[in-house]
């Protein structure tokens, strides 16, 4: 999915692509792998197609508390350089943004 996002630090919008992540499976460690297979190659298309688009990963805020605020989990995406959108699926809203450097 692709939208725009104010920034409140400058006047300029930021323009961004959300690959959004159920993490359904058995396994959190099986999906996380499927998901970032998936966003190194949107982000390596990115990067050649629309270089000024920043790519996020967004999951639930469930599967962030309880998988992705594991060490080793937060260790890998930041290594990654994978940036995390953390929704609210009842409240329909978006309760994190970690950006990757």
């Amino acid at each position: 999915m692709a939208a725009e996002r104010a920034s409140v630090d400058t006047p300029e919008i930021e323009r961004i692509v959300v690959e959004i992540k159920s993490f359904l499976a058995r396994s959190a460690l099986r999906d996380l792998y499927g998901a970032v297979g998936q966003y190194a190659i949107y982000r390596e298309m990115l990067g050649r197609f629309e270089p000024e688009r920043v790519i996020y990963l967004a999951v639930r805020e469930r599967v962030h508390d309880e998988f992705f605020s594991k060490p080793a989990v937060r260790l890998g995406l930041d290594a990654l350089r994978i940036g995390v959108l953390v929704v609210n699926v009842d409240k329909q809203e978006i309760v994190k943004w970690t950006k990757r450097p």
